[in-house]
């Protein structure tokens, strides 16, 4: 028979199984994913709002530990054992593969949308089924899902802007930080819509509080983030009622859950070995203007954003040269530099990596099949004397008589999402056209590549 209990929803009382259970599953997760938390961490205190994530986190921790967890076994769906296993290597599967295979298939766009967090949730869903039973991963998994996509750097950028203001960020830092909560199941028998309306004061008031204290932008992110972190907790605790509790099945943790459980976090800690790698390649001197100068702007973090256009024979093709330097390398990385084209969705985008000697290079071929226009982008790292730089080279061509769409100087973040969920989605070997070898060679052989490379080059595959 099915031994059941009764949890009280929210209470931080005595440190018991639940609890200790709750501690070794975020333990398990930091283990497993030690990379992906490395990188994070580096990319996030780089970033103008980092309060956002780190209240998520820190929200999602105290759901987790706030209530009462399953203990594991029998039952309905959430007790079965053949379910729990059959759930936990599925997603545990998925979750690897995910870690592995999306972090090539994104390329240069891996440091805007890191799909890396994502699978290592899948795969913590996994984890969790052995540690509690599957109804315990299904009751974990809004939260947990919510939580690896609103964290993504790409989010944080769409909603704060590339610019974003002391307001902006605070209210975006506040918003992030409850964000478990809003498809958080409810845990006992109570109308969700009560934890909606007593949570939106805390976003207010956090947001109010973080502007009044002031200071940079990083600090007004924190501030708000933490607020809501530990304001939400004690709004949904006082709230929510401690009777009627929903029941959840109670299942022993044996050793036969304990091998496999292991043995899928050493095999997600070692996956995570062959994540990217920010690779500057150091060269003599970084990339400078000598051409038409287009736009320059500094950034709030300290990025130097310049554009130039080079000289053209025919009015069919349009040269274009980015640039962003700074002195921290993950604030570089982070930057949506990704297209800049203030064009229409592309039909079918070509993302590509090669090497020429110590550095990668980055190959997008983006067709526009329907006006026929073309745009190559290639782009890579180098630094010179602990200063960054990432190159981007834009090579567009039109039909003959007409105009080219412009390519913008300050990025599209929005376009820029578009653009790489296209190229997950298409199939690129097959559908898309191949990146040309010869211009792949050109452009990887010089940083500071010629006017007349470029022009010759493109000639030659044009």
């Amino acid at each position: 028979m099915t031994r059941v209990m009764n949890p009280r929803f929210l209470s931080f009382g005595r440190f018991d199984r639940s609890k200790a259970r709750a501690t070794v599953f975020i333990l398990l997760l930091l283990i497993a994913g030690w990379n992906t938390v490395t990188i994070y961490v580096h990319q996030k205190t780089s970033m103008s709002a980092p309060g956002g994530a780190l209240a998520a986190f820190l929200t999602l921790g105290l759901l987790l530990l706030s209530h009462r967890l399953p203990s594991s076994t029998g039952g309905t769906l959430g007790g079965d054992s053949e379910t729990d296993w059959i759930f936990a290597f599925a997603l545990c599967g998925v979750g690897v593969w995910m870690i592995y295979w999306l972090p090539g298939r994104f390329a240069d766009h891996f440091w805007l949308w890191r799909p890396d967090t994502f699978g290592l949730m899948v795969c913590a869903l996994g984890v969790a089924s052995l540690l509690g039973g599957t109804r315990f991963a299904l009751w974990i998994g809004a939260p947990i899902f919510v939580t690896s996509v609103v964290t993504a750097p790409i989010v944080q950028i769409l909603l704060t802007g590339t610019h974003p203001t002391a307001m902006r960020v605070a209210i975006v830092s506040a918003l992030l930080g409850t964000s478990p909560w809003w498809l958080a199941r409810p845990y006992t028998h109570v109308r969700i819509w009560r934890r909606y309306v007593f949570l939106v004061p805390v976003i207010v008031v956090a947001t109010g509080v973080a502007v009044v204290v002031g200071g940079p932008d990083w600090m007004i992110s924190v501030v708000a983030g933490l607020i809501v972190a530990v304001g939400s907790w004690w709004v949904v605790r006082a709230v929510t009622p401690r009777r009627n509790s929903i029941s959840m099945p109670n299942v022993p943790f044996t050793r036969q859950r304990w091998l496999p459980v292991m043995a899928i976090v050493v095999g997600a800690a070692c996956v995570e070995l062959l994540l990217p790698t920010a690779t500057f390649t150091p060269v003599s001197a970084l990339t400078t203007p000598h051409g038409t100068v287009q736009g320059h702007y500094r950034t709030s973090l300290g990025l130097s954003v310049t554009q130039w256009s080079l000289p053209s024979p025919t009015p069919t093709i349009e040269y274009l040269v980015t640039t962003i330097t700074g002195k921290n390398k993950w604030t570089v990385l982070t930057y949506p530099m990704g297209t800049m084209l203030a064009i229409p969705q592309p039909a079918c985008p070509n993302i590509s990596t090669f090497h020429n000697g110590r550095r990668e290079v980055t190959a997008t071929l983006y067709l526009d099949q329907v006006y026929a226009y073309r745009w190559q982008f290639v782009s890579w790292l180098q630094e010179h004397r602990n200063t960054y730089q990432r190159v981007a080279v834009t090579i567009a061509t039109g039909p003959v008589g007409s105009s080219i769409p412009p390519i913008g100087v300050t990025p599209y973040v929005g376009v820029d999402a578009g653009y790489t969920l296209g190229s997950i989605l298409a199939n690129r070997h097959l559908l898309c056209e191949p990146f040309p070898l010869v211009l792949q060679t050109a452009l990887a052989m010089n940083p500071n590549t010629t006017n007349a490379d470029l022009i010759k080059h493109s000639k030659v595959h044009a």
